[in-house]
Parts: structure tokens; sequence; C-alpha cells
């Protein structure tokens, strides 16, 4: 076939120069096919191609077995929340013929740690973070210069007004630092008109994006496993709802597509570190993606992706699927509640996505310019996507610093390690010390429900069953073995009841609970809470120290995941518009400084504004320090500050005008003259009949114009 050419269009051997043969769609479709195949595989079989997958499939293997432990801890932590045993300990309680019974203590605490870091991280109308503008803010080298011409300018002016040695006095220290303190307040306004700007629209992308959701997600992870994961911001194509203009004028909504900045909340099962990483910042790691034939349909055609590649793997596993399965994932299904999962007739793909480092010289191999690899024997940040040994996609790390933007929190953070600890984990003697007390427990009552009976087997009727009894049973014994027994052929005895000692030792263990994980019973509404619990400042005072081991938890999250994520987020934004990188701007998470005083605060801020309500105070603050205190006062009393208070301007106004009324009222007390006629003097107008400018009495006129002199009699008799 002619390269370029139409294959359902193909010269016919002997049939003549001008005749044409015609193949069917179905078979040029085929054809096409073959091609697209015959090219991804001869592209997979590249030596290069194949060293970099060969490498990736090496570390995969590592960090999979690296991460086997930890596997088996997700599904125990991930059982015990569900109120179950491990495959072997059930076995080995059922064949002991013991009670099977499981009490949801973890699941208990579990949810009210969550119950608890949602309202401090999602509380109604609030953000667990803020932009706020540095201190001291870094000045820019222009501004600095320009800072330096200003200073010389007034040098040189005062040169020329002033005698030279008024100027030689002069210290040009000064003169800068009076002018770079000038200049430092302008930017700081103008800094905090910025990160007011900026954190309403880094909030709508996190809307857009579904970063609460990813927030909300992980709080779920943080309490139940080692480890929360969420990774963002991502780039994706997203159909949204959008105004589009009609040809006759006017708009409507319609579905259209967006670039939108999204954020995913990653299965901590999916996550997997490099052997010995201390973060996720440190190594490389895998995440494990479960995609449809949809999934690559879409990544077809897209920049970063070799089209190549994806079709090959749509046409080798589009239909039978491929699975990544290792020890663990069965039971994971059956866990989190997708028993039949492997009998979807739809095969999913698994793909894993590597991000960390590779030496140059192999990217360069694999076909990157030298112009993105300048130094082949350093390593690069790459994100990569593999599906068996076939790499669909390889790219460099864009992020400017080199980062990865992917994030972790855990409930008990262990420094060196991306694992911590969840309330599982610490609470998973006092659950099995408590589960067994209840098995214990349940099979005592049953042993102690009824009597138990002995009886001498060989005086006993061999047709007799003797498995059940009930009122009036009739037993049969041998008569001719009973001559000369003086011991009776059967008998009675009552096992003892232990259930007091048994509930005192789970009442005991399960306060432990409460002191081991920090998540005390009368968070939840427990109604057996003593001591100073019995009164609402004793339970008040129970709560704020709780809340002290819960804002570690919430600070882990602030830092892990909070703070970095917007950070991350503010640098894409600065990186695709430059031009909003105004000011010097810090993001500030206010979950574990903040919203976990939110009802402490409220109380103190009423009690500053009685003692702050003073003459000496007024005169310190000003009316618009005490609209600025007004003003976060309503707004966390979730009131609408713009309907209640003035702006700002207004009040400055406002403040003026009273400023100048109380001058006039001054001089109108020591003129005489009303305040009224004062306020129109003011504002531009005439002085009343018979009165000059200032409002005192005219003198009559001479025939000569001038006033008549006045004549004084005082001291004549």
């Amino acid at each position: 076939m002619i390269s370029g050419a139409n294959p359902a269009l193909q010269h016919t051997p002997g049939s003549g120069r001008g005749l044409l043969s015609f193949i069917p769609a179905a078979e040029t479709d085929r054809i096409k096919e073959e091609e697209a195949k015959r090219a991804a595989e001869e592209t997979q079989n590249d030596e290069f191609v194949s060293n970099l997958g060969a490498d990736l499939a090496l570390r995969w293997q590592a960090a999979k077995k690296a991460k086997e432990p930890i596997d088996r801890i997700l599904l125990q932590c991930l059982r015990q929340r569900k109120g179950e045993y491990d495959p072997q300990k059930l076995a080995m309680i059922k064949t002991q013929g013991l009670a099977e019974n499981f009490i949801k203590i973890t699941d208990i605490k579990c949810r009210a740690a969550e119950s608890w870091v949602r309202d401090i991280l999602r509380p109604p109308g609030e953000k667990p973070w803020s932009t706020d503008a540095t201190p001291i803010p870094d000045l820019p080298p222009e501004i600095e210069q320009e800072i330096t011409m200003r200073a010389y300018q007034e040098y040189r002016n005062a040169l020329m007004l002033y005698p030279p040695q008024e100027v030689d006095a002069l210290d040009w220290e000064d003169l800068i630092d009076e002018i770079k303190h000038a200049t430092v307040q302008k930017i700081k306004d103008e800094a905090k008109s910025a990160a007011e700007n900026l954190e309403r629209e880094i909030d709508d992308d996190l809307i857009e994006g579904k970063w609460y959701d990813a927030v909300d997600d992980i709080i779920y992870d943080v309490v139940t496993f080692p480890a929360a994961f969420v990774e963002g911001p991502i780039k994706r194509k997203e159909k949204v709802l959008d105004w589009v203009s009609l040809p006759g004028g006017g708009s409507i909504p319609a579905p259209t597509e967006k670039v939108v900045k999204m954020y995913d909340r990653i299965s901590p099962f999916d996550m997997y570190p490099s052997p010995g990483a201390k973060s996720l910042q440190d190594g490389y790691y895998f995440i494990k993606n479960r995609f449809r034939r949809s999934d690559l349909n879409a990544m077809v055609g897209v920049d970063g992706y070799d089209e190549e590649s994806v079709r090959y793997v749509l046409k080798t596993y589009g239909q039978s699927g491929f699975r990544m399965d290792h020890a663990g994932d069965h039971e994971r299904a059956d866990v989190e509640g997708r028993p039949h999962e492997k009998d979807d007739p739809e095969g999913t793909i698994d793909c894993l996505k590597y991000c960390g480092p590779v030496q140059g010289s192999k990217l360069i191999e694999w076909g990157m310019s030298k112009a993105e690899i300048p130094d082949p024997d350093l390593d690069y940040e790459i994100k990569a996507y593999m599906v068996a040994s076939t790499v669909i996609s390889a790219v460099l790390n864009p992020h400017p610093l080199g980062k990865r933007n992917i994030f972790s929190a855990s409930f008990v953070k262990k420094n060196d390690s991306v694992w911590g600890e969840g309330v599982p984990q610490i609470m998973s003697d006092i659950q099995d010390i408590c589960n067994g007390c209840v098995r214990a427990m349940v099979n005592n009552m049953g042993m102690a429900s009824g009597p138990q009976v002995w009886y001498l087997a060989d005086l006993v009727d061999p047709t007799m069953p003797m498995t059940t009894m009930h009122p009036w049973k009739q037993w049969p014994f041998k008569s001719d073995e009973m001559i000369g027994k003086s011991s009776p052929p059967m008998g009675f005895f009552q096992p003892d009841p232990i259930i007091d000692v048994l509930i005192k030792l789970y009442d005991y263990f399960f306060k432990q609970a409460s002191e081991i994980t920090g998540i005390p019973a009368y968070i939840y509404g427990s109604e057996n809470v003593k001591g100073a619990g019995k009164t609402a400042s004793g339970l008040s005072m129970l709560m704020n120290a709780a809340s002290k081991g819960l804002k570690m938890v919430v600070g882990h999250i602030d830092n892990g995941i909070v703070k970095p994520s917007i950070e991350a987020h503010w640098l894409t934004i600065m990186l695709d518009d430059p031009e909003k990188a105004q000011g010097d701007i810090k993001i500030v998470a206010r979950a574990s400084e903040y919203l976990i005083m939110m009802e402490q605060l409220q109380i103190r801020r009423m009690e500053y504004l009685d003692a702050t309500n003073n003459p000496v105070d007024m005169q310190i603050f000003g009316l618009d320090g005490r609209a600025e205190i007004h003003r976060e006062t309503l707004h966390s009393l979730k009131m609408n500050t713009d309907k209640i208070l003035p702006d700002r301007e207004s009040i400055m106004a406002r403040q003026e005008e009273m400023k100048l009324r109380k001058m006039l009222e001054a001089i109108s007390a020591s003129t005489g003259i009303p305040v009224e006629q004062l306020v129109q003097m003011a504002s531009g107008g005439t002085a009343g009949p018979g009165q000059g400018p200032v409002g005192q009495e005219k003198r009559a006129i001479g025939p000569d114009g001038q006033p008549v002199a006045g004549q004084d009699f005082r001291g004549m008799q």
C-alpha cells in the first residue's frame, strides 16, 4: 500500500491502470487496527522503551514487597472498625466452639473522632485556611532600585532648596529607610487587598476541583488507617455548565469543557511508597489506578500520552482486562463491600502511576530531547504511567521546584516514615481484651443457664437419646446393673456464673480505650460521666482538656494536607497567570489554631467588647478600629456584616465629619455664631446679614468708603 493513500482504494493487479478495487469499511478498520498494533509493538519493543519499562517494573516489585506488612495492617484496621475478626482468628474461635461476638468499640471511637475532626475542619460558613500578607514583605529588585532613585532625587532637591551645610547633615541611610518604610506600608496595604481577592479565587477553584470533598473523604482515612493521602492540583478537562453566547444576542447555560484543577483522595491501599522512604517527597512512589476502557479512550490524542501505546493497551487488554492482583486484594474487595467485583464482565485495566527520579541518560535514550535533559548524569523527576510493561506516558515533573503534588497526614504521626498510626492500631489490644470478655460472658451465661448432667454410661439404655433435656423427661436405666449399687446412676450440678467479674474487667478496659486514644466517652454523649463531667462548667473544662489531643491530630492535617495543598494551588495560579502574583502572601491553616477555639474565642471577644467600651480605648481604636472588632464578632455569629456595618470608607468619612463638627462647635462657643451657620460657611456659603466673613458685626462705612472709627467713652464720667 502506498504510504498516505486511502487503504480502501487500491489498484487491482492485472486489471489495468485505471481500475480500482473497493475494500469494505470493516476490512479497512481491521487493517488500521493491525497497523496501529504493529506500530505500538515496535515502539514497546524498542530497546530504550523496554529499558525504561523494565526499570520501573523493578522499582514496582520493590515497593510492592515493602508494602506487604502495611497491607495486612490496613486490612486489620478496616476489619476491626467493621466489627469482623481476621479469618485466622475466626477459624480458631470456631474450632473451640466459642461465641463469635465482636463489640464495635473501635467503630464508636472512630466515629466520634471523625465527627470531632469534621466539626473543626469543616464548620458551617468557615474555611480551614486563609491568605494573609506577610508582616515584612520581600521587595523585588526593581522596587529596591526605585527607592534608591527616589532618595537620590530628594537629596538633589534638598541641594537646591537648603544651604549646603544643612544638606550635608542629612543622613542618607535614614532617608532611604524613611522612603522604604512608606513603600513597605503601601505594599502591605496592596498585599492585604490582593490576599483577599486571591482567597476568593482560590476558594472558587477549590470548590470546582472538589478539594473540600477530598478533605471530607480523608477524615475517615486519617482516623481509620495509618495514613491518608490527597493528590492535586491535577489539571483535567471536565464538563461543566457555563454561559454560552447566542448568535442573536443573549446567553444560555450549556455544557462545555473546562480545564479544572482537580483533587483526588488516594486510598491507602493504592499507595506504594519506595522502601525506606521518609516522606512522599523522598525516594519514589507508585499509585495503582484501575481504569476502564473509557478512561483510556480519553487519553488518545492527549499531550503527554503516546497514542500508539494507548491503542496497544486497548487492543491487548480492552476486552479481558488486566489485574495486578496480589495477596490481600480479594480480601480488600470483600471488606470494602465489593465481593463480586471480579465478576464484572467489563474488564478493568490496572495502571501504575510512577512519580520519582530517573537518570537523565535513560530519559534521553527513551526519546526526550537534550534540551529537556541538559545533563544526562543527573536524575530528573518524572511522572509515568505503565500498564504491565507498556509505558503509555512519561513526562518531566512540571513543578518548578521539583516537588510532588501529593500530601498525607496521620492520626498519630511517626517521624521518618510515611505511615503513622490510626485509632484501630492504637486500641487493638483493648479491642481484643474487650472482645474476649464479651465472648467469655456469653459462654459463661450459656453454661450457667441450666444444670450440667452426669451419668453412668454403662447403666443407660443404649436406645435412649441423651442429647436434650426437657421437663418430665424419663431416664431409663438397666435394672440388673443397678442391683447392689449404692451410688446414683446420674446426677446434676450447676456451674457458677462469673458475669460480675467479667463486667468489671470489661468496664476497666473500656475506660482505658478513652485514655489510650484520647477520645473520651463524653465526646459522643455518653451518660456514664462522673466527677467534674456532671456539671456544665466541669464538662466544658474536660472538653477543653480533651481538645488538646485532638488539636494535635488536626495540626497533622493542617501541616500535612491543608497548607501544602493550598500553597501548591497558589503556585499553580502564579505560574498560569503571572499578573496575579501581587504582594508577598502566605497561606494560613486555621483549623488547629483558630477554629478549635471558636466557642471560647466568641466568649472572650464579647468580654473584650465590654471591657474596651470606654472613652480612653475609643481614642486608641477610633471608630474604624471599633468597627473591625464588631465586624469579626458579627462574622463569627454568622450574621451578614455588609447589611449591619458600613464599609471602612463610610466610617472614615463619618469620623472626619464628626471631627469637623466638634471643631465648629468650639468656634461657635467662642464667637457666638450658630453651628449651622458655620457649617454653611465651611461648605462655601456666605455669612448672614450684618455679619462679616468671620461672623462679626459689620462696621458703618463713612463717605470716604472706610469704616467709621468708633470713640471710646469708657472712663468718661
